[in-house]
């Protein structure tokens, strides 16, 4: 989770500038002003194979979702002793369901929870927002998090005068307090992403999903019962997913009763355990 929580403390930032550097000393010995320094296509080709053979003789491979097992396997890795387990984060036991959802003439708030980089879509929702432009007054919408600054700084130009708001980077620690904020959670990723760990937090408090249908996404979304799914990049389908819960705000709470999702952290551990404890004694 680097990019995700890490990148955005002191510790990241450091990391951050001491990967430049290290970056400008080898290209500087190398007389070259490419950063960072890439593989040729033969090296790249033979990391490929000495992984993908490394992999495929493995005592066991644990994806965190359907899609990266089906990625892999389309790319030779198809060990048999590979199962699905979804990634998990330290605070899950910290997030409690929200209460039902209540209108009372308030403006509904659609929320970005995450890392805001180009590869997670965050524009398409500023693209969205553009279309619900006779709505504008029904809803806001609350951005949290960091990640690439010039991305977030154009995102910013964008969004001035409008109903979105930049909440910047949170701690993992109040992830509770960010959830409380929005009535409806947007993951438009555009990237396969695995199952991003933010999808179990929102199930968890009992936050509606619109989803991308890439990745792991679409495993965690049930679309139109807990939640909502759209093409990726399909800004169209997504405004319109979201002009539905504007007109019919009584969605958000129908979607919040069929959001069934539970977590033990102990019996996760002990599952964990005994799938490697079983490995030791078989290998």
């Amino acid at each position: 989770m680097y990019v995700g929580y890490v990148r955005n403390t002191s510790i990241g930032k450091g990391l951050d500038r001491f990967a430049k550097l290290v970056y400008r000393i080898l290209a500087r010995r190398q007389n070259s002003s490419a950063i960072p320094l890439t593989l040729s296509s033969h090296l790249f080709k033979k990391r490929r194979e000495f992984f993908i053979e490394e992999l495929n003789h493995a005592p066991a491979i644990i994806f965190p979702s359907k899609r990266t097992q089906e990625i892999y396997a389309q790319y030779g890795v198809k060990n048999s002793a590979s199962f699905v387990m979804t990634g998990v984060n330290k605070n899950y036991g910290q997030i409690i369901p929200k209460l039902p959802f209540q209108p009372q003439g308030r403006k509904i708030v659609f929320g970005y929870v995450g890392s805001i980089l180009k590869t997670k879509g965050v524009h398409l929702i500023l693209d969205a927002v553009k279309l619900l432009k006779t709505l504008q007054d029904s809803f806001e919408v609350f951005i949290f998090g960091g990640g690439d600054e010039t991305y977030i700084e154009e995102l910013k130009k964008r969004a001035q005068s409008s109903n979105i708001f930049f909440k910047g980077p949170y701690n993992p620690t109040n992830i509770q307090r960010v959830l409380n904020a929005i009535d409806v959670a947007i993951v438009p990723s555009i990237c396969e992403d695995c199952v991003p760990i933010v999808i179990n937090e929102l199930k968890l408090s009992k936050t509606p999903i619109i989803g991308s249908r890439i990745g792991g996404i679409g495993e965690a979304i049930q679309d139109g019962i807990n939640g909502f799914l759209f093409e990726p990049g399909n800004v169209r389908e997504l405004a319109g997913h979201m002009e539905s819960i504007i007109r019919k705000p009584s969605i958000i709470r129908s979607l919040m009763e069929s959001t069934d999702f539970s977590f033990n952290m102990e019996e996760y551990m002990a599952d964990l355990i005994r799938t490697y404890e079983d490995l030791i004694k078989s290998s």
